[in-house]
């Protein structure tokens, strides 16, 4: 009688654990499973994306600039005073002009 009431005492272990526990014991089962749904995926993929295009000139290093360009900061310093600006003339209006800045530089 008193296992019993151990038993009801103890609390459940949680869903995450139990999962992990029966991953852990069951590995590698879930590797050949994981593997082989890699394999079908790759085997696969060439005829689900049939309309999907890379460009080989987005392979090329250095295409890409990583750094801001002082046109970008003259903008964005342009863009923050005008907000400013918006902020300082009026509370009540202040959401309609700033609509209307950021469509204008969208």
């Amino acid at each position: 009688m008193e296992s019993l009431v151990k038993q009801e005492t103890q609390p459940k272990p949680r869903l995450i654990v139990r999962l992990g526990v029966f991953l852990a014991s069951h590995h590698i089962l879930f590797s050949v499973i994981c593997c082989s749904a890699g394999i079908f995926a790759l085997l696969l993929l060439p005829s689900l994306a049939k309309n999907t295009y890379l460009s080989e000139n987005a392979l090329i290093p250095g295409s890409a600039t990583p750094l801001f360009s002082t046109e970008d900061a003259i903008e964005a310093n342009r863009f923050m005073k005008g907000i400013e600006a918006a902020y300082g003339d009026s509370i009540g209006g202040m959401y309609v002009t700033l609509y209307r800045i950021i469509l204008f530089h969208v």
